[in-house]
């Protein structure tokens, strides 16, 4: 973090407009400053505007590994929000977390700064490239970050901005030179109809963001506007398996490229093996085998990720073999399936599953790893999804009642807390379906709980999108300085 006199020194695009440099909007901008830069896509755009030399800054209210980095690349950072932090800057950059009365997004407002959502901004940095376009429920960051590897391995160099940190090069970002740009496209508050792609990838249409949306409808007509966004030339590549893809698959005007386990998918898996931490499959194009995909990471929901990588490469006409051999050396991103340590024969891991489906698929994925017993940490992740989704929750923590779980309280992110909505409504719910499940409210308490009871052979995973993966870290900390008991030991 720095403050408001620690002025690092940067390159100015004095007069550039706002773009990758091949063509841009009808705009420009010198100095660009980010309320909220310390978000996941927030600090994306932030890291690609300085890389096209922008000067750029930006506040939130702490310091976090995302942040830290972006002051080392050149930008200034402020903790806290004061009208002053932004008083040089030409654009106003703000995401849907920031309210309308944020002293820096009202005073900009007021002096007449130009101002746009995150979701605008990156519609801006898109145009003039070659855009694919990820969205869906689950899976979009993964697959985002797949395609991105798999462009790379066929020398595309593509520039990438998408929801998570890429273990290959640290960044949630990837600038490259190539015409290809590889975007993640969130359906919140539709966000994603701010994109124009060449193409589009959609993994998933299922109830989430019902706050916003109201209605599963009004979420399948969302992802029906995005997919018309794609030109009436262009490709639109959707997962053959997905109920919410075939509710929504009749209106979909454009052409279909399907992936998936489906029989009648155009890129799809058979023989499907789970072995420790991966996955094994005979992939099929066209019907045609294409040879064996080893996945170095877990869960049937990776490999139809991986699906997708291929179909987007297909699509393009990339040799199959060149992009099986960039998915089997694919390392991951931090906090999805993330091997925090092991420590003593005790593994620990943490996700970013925070949906149900996204939380069955994690606990069935672990379930290959050979742990001789499993302990799960669960943060909901915001009250109106605690709310609305409690009992499918439950149900899901239900079905693996040998798992020793623990929900903490609701991580709130945006929202603010509603009455009666914790995360022992989800353990209400759990027990009920027959689970094995504890409700420690405080996260700080958790990782005491758990280290005296780990053995070597077990495995801890932690889950949901606040900040749960903290218990990891914690557990792993306790574990080096009291040590781990072997089974039988007391």
């Amino acid at each position: 973090m720095t403050d408001r006199t620690d002025d690092t020194e940067q390159t100015e695009g004095a007069g550039q407009t706002v773009g990758t440099g091949r063509q841009g909007p009808e705009m420009t901008c010198r100095h660009a400053h980010f309320i909220g830069i310390g978000g996941i896509g927030m600090s994306a755009l932030a890291e690609l505007m300085l890389g096209y030399g922008y000067k750029v800054s930006g506040s939130d209210l702490r310091g976090t590994p995302l942040t830290d980095r972006l002051h080392g690349l050149g930008a200034s950072v402020f903790q806290g929000h004061d009208p002053a932090n932004a008083e040089d800057a030409d654009l106003i950059v703000y995401s849907s977390a920031i309210p309308g009365d944020n002293s820096e997004l009202a005073a900009a407002r007021r002096l007449g700064r130009r101002t746009v959502t995150r979701a605008e901004l990156l519609g801006m940095l898109t145009r003039g490239t070659q855009g694919i376009a990820v969205a869906g429920t689950h899976g979009k960051t993964s697959t985002s970050a797949m395609i991105v590897k798999v462009l790379a391995a066929a020398g595309l160099d593509p520039t990438a901005v998408i929801g998570g940190v890429m273990t290959e090069n640290g960044s949630n970002v990837r600038r490259g030179n190539g015409p290809w740009m590889v975007v993640e496209a969130d359906e919140y508050d539709r966000s994603f109809h701010a994109l124009t792609p060449a193409a589009a990838v959609i993994t998933s249409v299922d109830a989430d963001h019902m706050e916003y949306y109201g209605s599963q409808e009004a979420i399948d007509e969302a992802f029906t506007v995005f997919a018309h966004l794609v030109p009436e030339d262009g490709s639109l590549i959707v997962c053959a398996d997905d109920p919410g893809i075939g509710r929504i698959r009749s209106g979909l005007r454009r052409r279909l490229v399907t992936y998936g386990l489906s029989a009648q998918a155009r890129i799809r898996a058979d023989r499907v093996e789970s072995k420790g931490w991966s996955i094994s499959a005979e992939v099929y194009v066209r019907d045609v085998p294409a040879g064996r995909l080893v996945l170095p990471q877990p869960g049937e929901c990776n490999l139809s990720n991986a699906l997708a990588a291929i179909a987007v490469a297909d699509d393009l006409e990339l040799p199959v073999d060149r992009t099986m051999a960039a998915l089997a050396e694919y390392r991951g991103l931090r906090r999805r399936f993330e091997v925090l340590g092991s420590i003593g024969g005790v593994t620990v891991v943490d996700d970013y599953a925070h949906h149900p489906v996204e939380i069955e698929a994690a606990l069935r994925a672990v379930s290959n790893a050979g742990a001789r017993r499993m302990f799960v940490v669960f943060q909901p992740h915001l009250y109106s999804r605690t709310r609305n989704l409690r009992r499918e929750f439950g149900r899901v923590l239900g079905r693996f009642p040998s798992y020793r779980t623990i929900v903490t309280d609701v991580y709130a992110s945006r929202e603010t807390p509603r009455d009666g909505v914790t995360g022992e409504m989800i353990v209400h719910d759990a027990s009920a379906f027959g689970g094995n499940v504890a409700y420690i409210p405080d996260k700080d308490r958790v990782a005491a709980a758990l280290v005296d009871d780990l053995e070597r052979g077990d495995l801890v995973l932690t889950l949901g999108a606040g900040d749960v993966g903290e218990v990891g870290s914690q557990v792993c900390e306790l574990l080096r300085k009291s040590g781990v008991r072997s089974h039988g030991n007391v």
